[in-house]
């Protein structure tokens, strides 16, 4: 699937607003959100837009990237956020960006989109990449460009796969674990906005080639 391809089915799309229902229920900021609308055929009858064989007519847009920030696919978002839809629709391509990702700023990567956006509307810089496995491939390509990384070693609880995966993660060079005691999602806005504002630049591990 070509940039061009993600381009040409993003641009179909119209902004999101404060006032989407979606917006609303899943409390998110709407900056950087399309939503696919309701639209008809010419009988004047009700169109569904299909991903495969799954609707998403009403559903929010994300456009998902690399590490790069070069397109890569599109995350279709509707009232349970477990359950996105991607473009293309065999399966994750690319991750979601949300908030201001400032340069030489480090940057907090989670699995779900509940963290993403729990985190944006703290303040934070984040990336979601939907899977553990797109997660080990972003981690490693931003750790290879020099931009830091913040992993929340509690973002699934006791999920011991998880933890296995950012332990190991934390080797690598601009890769920094914040050992949350609780979930991001189940956390307080201003208790993690105060959690953001306290994180220390992380610091590039010694090694022994230098």
């Amino acid at each position: 699937m070509s940039q061009s391809d993600v381009l040409n089915v993003w641009n179909k799309w119209k902004p999101a607003t404060s006032t989407h229902p979606l917006v609303k229920s899943l409390e998110l900021q709407p900056s950087g959100w399309r939503f696919v609308p309701v639209t008809q055929n010419d009988a004047g009858e009700n169109f569904d837009y299909k991903i495969g064989e799954k609707i998403v007519t009403g559903c929010l847009v994300g456009l998902t990237t690399d590490h790069n920030n070069q397109p890569e696919g599109l995350s279709y978002i509707g009232y349970d956020p477990t359950k996105t839809v991607f473009y293309p629709h065999y399966g994750v391509s690319g991750s979601l960006a949300l908030g201001k990702h400032e340069p030489n700023e480090a940057i907090c990567v989670v699995v779900s989109l509940r963290d993403g956006i729990a985190w944006q509307n703290a303040g934070g810089a984040v990336r979601i990449a939907f899977s553990n496995a797109n997660f080990t491939e972003l981690v490693t390509n931003l750790s290879k460009s020099g931009i830091s990384c913040y992993l929340p070693l509690a973002a699934h609880g006791e999920d011991v796969c998880y933890i296995e995966m950012v332990s190991k993660l934390a080797e690598l060079e601009h890769v920094q674990i914040m050992n949350m005691q609780c979930t991001i999602s189940m956390s307080q806005p201003d208790e993690l906005a105060d959690y953001i504002q306290a994180l220390p630049k992380p610091k590039k591990p010694k090694s022994e080639y230098f």
